[in-house]
């Protein structure tokens, strides 16, 4: 009885090891395929531009009312897809009580006909009371709501949540995490 049961263990224990094994892959396939693509859209941004702009500043406004601002090292503007392909972004997002949000990523597309951007690559986003890091970044700019489909890890003072998708909504600073949340609560973290 207790060789079966050991057996059973055992065997369960190897599918573990190998699901984990296989999960671990596909993620390390994920995150190379993805960066990849960025380096061949800028490399097919860089060829088939309209213009190509060094230092780029970008503010949009609404009723007079700056929604967010945008500077890059550098910017392929695609006429045809209505597209920027941007290298090292710094936005900042404005809020009207003061408390800005600012995000920097390696690269990011931002469509000149909607505002709408995707950001990748070693994604740092930042308020008064945390940090958000994550690889891949989405922001909506008709419903002002940024959100990830990959892992996201928040740091603060007294915290560390990681989930593997996020979505915040910039009008009610409401957050959501989705997936495998794990948090660390403590008195002091960092």
């Amino acid at each position: 009885m207790q060789t079966r049961s050991k057996k059973k263990i055992n065997f369960l224990l190897k599918v573990f090891i190998l699901f984990t094994c296989v999960i671990i892959s596909l993620i390390f396939i994920t995150y190379r395929h993805m960066l990849s693509k960025v380096d061949n859209l800028i490399q097919d941004a860089s060829y088939n531009a309209s213009i190509t702009i060094n230092n780029i500043h970008h503010t949009a406004t609404k009723e007079g009312v700056k929604e967010w601002s945008l500077d890059a090292k550098r910017g392929y503007f695609v006429s045809d897809k209505n597209q920027a392909v941007l290298e090292e972004v710094s936005i900042t997002f404005f809020s009207k009580d003061g408390k800005n949000v600012y995000l920097n990523a390696m690269n990011g597309i931002l469509s000149t006909d909607s505002n709408n951007m995707e950001l990748k690559g070693n994604i740092i986003v930042k308020n008064e009371g945390y940090q958000l890091k994550t690889e891949s970044l989405y922001y909506t700019h008709k419903k002002k709501i940024i959100f990830s489909k990959l892992p996201v890890e928040i740091l603060g003072d007294s915290f560390k949540i990681s989930a593997s998708s996020m979505l915040y909504d910039l009008n009610t600073k409401k957050t959501l995490l989705d997936g495998h949340v794990e948090g660390h609560f403590s008195e002091k973290i960092s």
